[in-house]
This record gives C-alpha cells, sequence and structure tokens, in this order.
C-alpha cells in the first residue's frame, strides 16, 4: 500500500506540481530527473531542476532574439556602408 501510495505521488503528482510552477512539460520533468540520478547520482537531484530550467530559458530565448539579432545586423551594414 505504501509503495503504490509514493509510486503515484513520485511519478505523476510531484512531476505535474513542478511542471506547472516551473512552466516545464511533466515529461521534462521525468527526463530531467532520471537522466541527473543515473549519471550523477542522488546529490544531482537537487539541481535537475534548476539546470533544466536554465537550459530552456536559454534555448528559448535564443529563439526569441533571432529577429532582433537580425535587425541589428541590417542596421550595422548600412552604417559600415556609409552614405553613398
Amino acid at each position: 500500500m505504501v509503495f503504490g501510495v509514493h509510486a503515484i505521488e513520485s511519478y505523476f503528482i510531484f512531476p505535474q506540481i513542478f511542471a506547472t510552477k516551473l512552466k516545464l512539460h511533466p515529461l521534462l520533468v521525468l527526463i530531467a530527473l532520471y537522466m541527473t540520478e543515473h549519471i550523477v547520482g542522488i546529490k544531482g537531484l537537487f539541481l535537475a531542476l534548476p539546470v533544466t530550467v536554465y537550459i530552456t530559458n536559454m534555448i528559448f530565448s535564443v529563439d526569441d532574439a533571432a529577429p532582433l539579432l537580425e535587425d541589428d545586423q541590417t542596421k550595422s551594414d548600412a552604417a559600415t556602408i556609409g552614405p553613398i
């Protein structure tokens, strides 16, 4: 009975709560916890979610900044050519 309650809490409720608070998909939470536990060990579980949030924020901020970088490039090209 205790094992069943613990399994439900660990595999369904815990990832759902963290996913809503951290704005991550629940499957990504489970994968991050699983991977860091097997690679680093128990100590890695403390850093699994903060590192995952940091990496996903970096990935999405690069995607959001791509149009900004293109606009800056066209302005810098125009500035280097100078008046004609």
